[in-house]
C-alpha cells in the first residue's frame, strides 16, 4: 500500500561553480514511511536528474551528489513541522471542553515527543450537528476535498496565515472546516554556521495548547481520509532570532470564536492569525535527537548547552 506524501516539497539551489541555467523539481519516485523520494534536475555544467531522500519536516542539510558531485542545498524550511503532545488527558478534557470519556476513547495518550508530518495527530472540531466540540485524530498534511490524489499533503503541513483565506488548498477549509490542533511545545531549527541548531518552544506552565488549524476530508479509492493543516504567521520577538516563522497559537478563550465564526466572521478570524505574546514562550536548545522522526523520546526536549550564547543577547 502506498502511503501518502509528507513533509514539503523543497526547491533547489546549486552552489556548484558552474552557471546553473535552471534548478526545478521533478516527479516523485516513491513515498515510503517518513521519506520522500523526489527527484530534481539541475541544468548547469552537469545536467541530469537527481534522486534525493528527504526526510519530512527534517531540517534541510546540504547534500553532495555521488553522480555529479555538485553540491546542493535543499532549502525552504518547514514553518513547524515538529512537535509534542505529552498532556494528560484530565487537562485536555478541561482545557478544550471536552467529554473526559471521549477524550479517552479517541486520543492515544503515549507521550509524544517527536510528532512529525504524516502522523496522526490530536484534534478539537465542532461535531457535525453543531452541538458541540468533538475530539479527533487527523493525519497531518492537509488533502483537500477536491485533489486528485493524496500526494499533495507533501505541500500542506502548514498554511500562511497571509494567504490561508485565498490559497486554493485552504480557502474551503478556512471557511468551513477550521480546528485546534494540540501541542504541548513545537521546535524550530536555528541556522548557524555549517549546522542547524533545534530548539524547543512551550508555554511557562507546560499546559497543553492549540495550534490554529485546518481540516478536509478527501476521498480516495481505499477509502476516506481526514486530515489537517497548522497556520502559521510571522515570529514574534522572541522567536525571530530562531526562525522567521511560528505556528498560530490560539488561547482558550479564542477557540469557540475560530472553532465556529461563520463567513461574515472573515476578518474576526484573520485577528486571530497573529503571532504570540513575547513573554509567554519559552525557548532552548536541544539535541540534534530530534531531526530522525523515529526518534520519539523524552529526551528529545531535554536542553543542551548552547555554543553560541551571543546570539540571544538583547
Amino acid at each position: 500500500m502506498t502511503l501518502p506524501a509528507i513533509g514539503r516539497a523543497p526547491s533547489i539551489t546549486e552552489k556548484a561553480r558552474c552557471n546553473a541555467a535552471a534548478v526545478r523539481p521533478g516527479p516523485a519516485l516513491q513515498v515510503l514511511e517518513n521519506q520522500r523520494i523526489i527527484v530534481f534536475e539541475i541544468k548547469g555544467a552537469a545536467t541530469g536528474w537527481i534522486a534525493l531522500a528527504v526526510r519530512a519536516g527534517a531540517p534541510p542539510e546540504p547534500i553532495r551528489c555521488e553522480r555529479t558531485g555538485l553540491l546542493i542545498e535543499i532549502c525552504g524550511d518547514p514553518m513547524c513541522g515538529r512537535y509534542t503532545m505529552f498532556a494528560p488527558p484530565e487537562d485536555v478534557a478541561r482545557i478544550f471542553q471536552l467529554s473526559l470519556e471521549e477524550v479517552h476513547r479517541v486520543f492515544d495518550f503515549r507521550p509524544r515527543y517527536n510528532v512529525a508530518p504524516s502522523h496522526m495527530v490530536a484534534a478539537v472540531r465542532v461535531r457535525s450537528d453543531a452541538t458541540g466540540r468533538e475530539p479527533v485524530q487527523l493525519r497531518w498534511g492537509l488533502v483537500p476535498h477536491w485533489a486528485k490524489s493524496g500526494d499533495m499533503a507533501a505541500r500542506t503541513i502548514n498554511a500562511r496565515a497571509e494567504t490561508v483565506a485565498d490559497k486554493p488548498a485552504f480557502r474551503d477549509s478556512f471557511r468551513e472546516r477550521r480546528c485546534l490542533v494540540l501541542s504541548t511545545g513545537f521546535y524550530e531549527w536555528q541556522k548557524l554556521p555549517g549546522r542547524k541548531q533545534p530548539h524547543f518552544i512551550y508555554l511557562p506552565n507546560q499546559e497543553p495548547f492549540a495550534f490554529a488549524g485546518l481540516w478536509d476530508r478527501w476521498e480516495g479509492k481505499s477509502g476516506s481520509t481526514e486530515s489537517c493543516t497548522i497556520v502559521t504567521t510571522d515570529a514574534n520577538r522572541t522567536l525571530r532570532p530562531i526562525h522567521d516563522r511560528m505556528p498560530v497559537i490560539l488561547d482558550p478563550e479564542f477557540h469557540e470564536r475560530w472553532l465556529t465564526a461563520g463567513v461574515e466572521g472573515r476578518n474576526e478570524l484573520r485577528a486571530l492569525l497573529k503571532p504570540y505574546p513575547d513573554d509567554r514562550l519559552i525557548t532552548h536548545p536541544v539535541s540534534t535527537l530530534v531531526n530522525k522522526p523515529d526518534n520519539d523520546v523524552p529526551e528529545c526536549v531535554e536542553p543542551v548547552r548552547h555554543s553560541h550564547p551571543d546570539l540571544f543577547e538583547g
